[in-house]
């Protein structure tokens, strides 16, 4: 099959944003909640323009990955723009009116746009045209030599202090465990309630994260042990409500070690 050319991907893409916008436009005269389609159909093109500028190797590449994650509140506008001001059973436990929910929807979404952009503005600055086709060698910094050595260490003392917080945390917002799982998608304004920062959740992640970096380049596998805690980590990001960050976190660790692959194959 004929590949298309940037001019023809380009005229491809400008007709699909365009017909997005209007379709937003349109439909926001059918919305009954207001400004969430608009928002989200604005979401759509910049990532959609985003992903066609910055998106080689789409599926292995951190753009495309964060992007779908991002997608996700641009559909979500969709689907709450027609809900007819019926949000859920889960928001409907934190007893805000409609207004108030549809103005917090609408101030996420602005929130969300303005994150993608400083995002893709971060990413462009560090982007690489043929990433897989560098097969270089790489050296490997002191500093690394020293994580491999004594990673054990470092990840079991950010493991546990990242999973007793969790722990913490649970008792505290819900009185468990498994009542904090049975509420996951309140669990933002549990934690706002209790006056509690779920920032040492991210000691867990960089365990998690650190551990597998080192057993790839010492061992080029991963254990059973890394897997069993690597599934408790994901425990932990679907249990804040953050659907798309639990997939993040398990696709950030699949990518790594496809590129670590290979990179160790084309040498």
């Amino acid at each position: 099959m004929r590949k298309l050319s940037k001019n023809s991907l380009l005229f491809f893409v400008l007709v699909i944003s365009t017909l997005i916008l209007f379709s937003g436009v349109f439909l926001e005269f059918y919305a009954t909640s207001p400004y969430l389609v608009a928002l989200g159909s604005l979401l759509l093109v910049i990532i959609i323009f985003s992903i066609f500028l910055f998106g080689e190797n789409p599926l292995l590449n951190p753009l495309f990955m964060f992007s779908i994650m991002y997608s996700g509140y641009a559909l979500g506008a969709f689907y709450y723009g027609f809900s007819g001001g019926e949000f859920g059973k889960f928001i409907g436990f934190l007893n805000l009116s409609r207004n108030e929910t549809e103005f917090l929807m609408g101030e996420s979404l602005i929130y969300s746009i303005l994150c993608y952009i400083v995002f893709v503005f971060g990413f462009s600055l560090f982007y690489k045209k043929n990433l897989l086709a560098n097969n270089q060698q790489r050296s490997v910094t002191n500093y690394f030599f020293v994580v491999i050595r004594y990673y054990k260490y470092l990840c079991f003392s950010l493991l546990l202090i990242g999973l007793l917080y969790w722990i913490w945390v649970s008792y505290k917002v819900a009185g468990g465990i498994i009542q904090m799982l049975l509420y996951f998608q309140a669990f933002g304004h549990l934690v706002k309630d209790a006056d509690i920062s779920i920032l040492p959740y991210h000691l867990y992640y960089a365990g998690i994260y650190l551990w597998l970096i080192a057993a790839v380049l010492k061992y080029r596998k991963v254990s059973v042990y890394f897997i069993i805690f690597s599934i408790v980590g994901l425990i932990i990001a679907l249990s804040t409500g953050r659907i798309t960050l639990a997939f993040t976190y398990i696709m950030a660790q699949m990518i790594f070690f496809y590129y670590y692959k290979i990179d160790t194959f084309m040498k």
